[in-house]
């Protein structure tokens, strides 16, 4: 391994290691196994397919429109959605910062 590698192998390391990271991760996994959530989605997939389905129909095209931002409003107000989405855009400096350094 290089010094290279090893370095960028700590760094990993450290950034996994902040309270901030774990809890982004940890809000992620959640997200991805609360039923919930997880029917939230496949609805929205579900009313996009016929969505594009009926294009030519406004009248259909419509009312698939509205479930479809409906569930997605329910997706994005859950509690879970909204800590994840806060702390991401907390960390986002942080990798801003690691990317501006590595370029």
């Amino acid at each position: 391994m290089t010094k290279l590698e090893s370095l960028t192998d700590q760094l990993a390391k450290a950034l996994h290691d902040l309270p901030e990271v774990k809890q982004f991760f940890s809000l992620r996994e959640q997200i991805l196994k609360d039923p919930f959530l997880n029917e939230q989605q496949e609805k929205m997939k579900h009313h996009q397919k016929l969505m594009m389905k009926h294009l030519s129909d406004q009248k259909i095209y419509q009312i698939h429109q509205t479930a479809y931002r409906q569930h997605q409003q329910a997706f994005d107000d859950h509690p879970l959605v909204q800590n994840y989405v806060n702390l991401k855009e907390q960390l986002s400096p942080l990798l801003n910062e690691l990317q501006a350094i590595i370029e």
